[in-house]
C-alpha cells in the first residue's frame, strides 16, 4: 500500500472513531487535506469494501438519531440527509423506514405541542397560539396535514 493511500486511511480512521460520516463527508474532509483524487477514490473504495463506510447504514441510523433526539418531522430529516451528502433514494428509504409506524409523527407532534405549550405565555388569544404552534411544527419539519389534525384535535379537546 502505497504512503498517500495509508494517510488517507489514517485521516479517514481518525473521522470515522468520532462518528459515522457519509460518503460525501469523508470526500470532503480527504479533499480539504489536499488528498488527490485518485487516493481519495482508493480510500473510499477500501473502506466502503470493509462497510465502514455505508451511507444506507448512515442514513438510517442519522434519521433514527433526529427523531429521537430532536424531535423533528420527515421534511426535516429530508433536508438533513440531503446536506450530508445522501443520495435521494436512500433518503427516501431511510425517512419511510423511520416513519413507517403511522403513530409516531402523530405522537412526536402532540408532545411537542404539550411542551410548547407550557412555555407560552397564558394570556396569548387562541388563534394567535395556534399560529405559533404551527409555524413551530412546520419549521420542526412535519407535513401541513399532520399539524393541522393534531392542532384541531387539540381544539376539540379543549
Amino acid at each position: 500500500m502505497e504512503q498517500g493511500l495509508r494517510r488517507a486511511l489514517a485521516a479517514a480512521y481518525r473521522l470515522l472513531a468520532r462518528s459515522d460520516r457519509s460518503e460525501h463527508e469523508l470526500r470532503g474532509a480527504l479533499e480539504k487535506r489536499e488528498t488527490p483524487p485518485d487516493i481519495i477514490d482508493a480510500a473510499v473504495e477500501y473502506l466502503r469494501e470493509r462497510r465502514l463506510v455505508d451511507d444506507r447504514k448512515f442514513a438510517h441510523a442519522r434519521a433514527q438519531a433526529l427523531v429521537r433526539h430532536k424531535k423533528v418531522g420527515p421534511r426535516y430529516v429530508r433536508d438533513a440527509l440531503k446536506k450530508k451528502g445522501v443520495e435521494e433514494g436512500l433518503i427516501q428509504d431511510a425517512v419511510t423506514e423511520t416513519f413507517s409506524d403511522p403513530l409516531r409523527e402523530r405522537n412526536e407532534i402532540r408532545a411537542l405541542i404539550e411542551k410548547k405549550s407550557k412555555t407560552m405565555k397564558k394570556d396569548i388569544p387562541p388563534q394567535r397560539r395556534k399560529k405559533k404552534l404551527f409555524d413551530f411544527l412546520l419549521r420542526r419539519g412535519f407535513s401541513y396535514d399532520a399539524v393541522m389534525k393534531a392542532l384541531n384535535a387539540r381544539e376539540n379537546v379543549e
